[in-house]
């Protein structure tokens, strides 16, 4: 009887082969199958080192070993560091290690504004409370400096409309700094009135009293009547001159009596050098008749 033949595969080749498949199949394996756990050595700090350290590390330059950090546009940042340029990010490996992550709501910040506390994220933005500043008075304006975080007054311009409370004056405007009266409300006292006063409980203003009737005004060309000046009537025929101040006929003596030969000297243009003009009459208020001389 034949012996029976002994099929042998070479050894060599199969072994060659399964190392192929093996290096294939760890090829194929996403990073974090393969990674370096932190603290392990990861060579010179890049961003093609990153991808030797587990998810959430970073290949740092703080000894060059995987590490808890991020990479922001090519700089690396170590775990926890706020962004220089938003005081609301920060390095957040977990949520990312290649962008800024949003700190949460009501995390404190620094808006770096002096006139503004208790700062605040949200949203991302570092917000706080205005400093409140108040104005002394209607004619100054208070505002924060913001070099110094402390509020500062300013007068507001002349003219400002202002109230300086008082009910018996109006007009009230700012003048350097102080609310002051344009002009009294109630008017002042006249030849034939008194004066009003001003009520300043109500700024109300009380009546003007007519003063005596027959008291002399226009510089006695007239006399008050029921709280007016009226020209005096005076009933005697002669020489009259016709005030230009007064516009009140008034009595003259004989040595204006030429002056009353002219009865036209009335007309526009006429008169004496004063600007007043003469009649003879037989009553301040009459018509001119010639004088007994012409």
């Amino acid at each position: 009887m034949r012996a029976a033949h002994t099929f042998r595969i070479p050894l060599r080749p199969l072994l060659l082969a399964s190392m192929l498949v093996a290096m294939l199949a760890l090829a194929s394996q996403p990073a974090s199958a393969v990674c370096s756990s932190s603290g392990k050595a990861c060579g010179v700090s890049t961003v093609v080192n990153d991808r030797l350290c587990c998810p959430g590390t970073i290949c740092g330059p703080w000894g060059n070993v995987c590490q808890p950090g991020c990479r922001i546009n090519g700089v690396a940042y170590r775990a926890g560091t706020v962004n220089p340029a938003n005081s609301c990010q920060a390095c957040t490996p977990a949520i990312s290690t290649t962008a800024w992550s949003t700190l949460p709501n009501g995390t404190n910040c620094n808006d770096g504004n002096r006139c503004t506390l208790v700062d605040k994220c949200q949203a991302g933005t570092c917000t706080g409370t205005a400093v409140a500043c108040a104005s002394p008075d209607q004619c100054h304006t208070a505002a924060c400096n913001p070099a110094t975080g402390s509020c500062v007054t300013s007068a507001k311009a002349d003219g400002t409309a202002c109230n300086d409370q008082d009910p018996c004056t109006t007009g009230d405007r700012c003048v350097s700094g102080s609310c002051l009266p344009v002009a009294p409300t109630c008017p002042d006292a006249t030849e034939c009135l008194g004066a009003s006063d001003c009520q300043p409980t109500t700024g109300a203003c009380t009546p003007q009293i007519p003063v005596a009737d027959g008291t002399f005004c226009f510089g006695g060309d007239g006399q008050c009547t029921s709280g007016q000046c009226v020209c005096r009537e005076r009933l005697e025929t002669g020489c009259y001159w016709l005030s230009n101040i007064s516009g009140c006929w008034v009595f003259v003596t004989d040595a204006y009596l030429p002056d009353c030969q002219f009865l036209d000297s009335c007309s526009p243009g006429g008169g004496s050098a004063t600007g007043g003009c003469y009649k003879w009459a037989a009553c301040a208020s009459c018509t001119p008749i010639y004088p007994p001389w012409s």
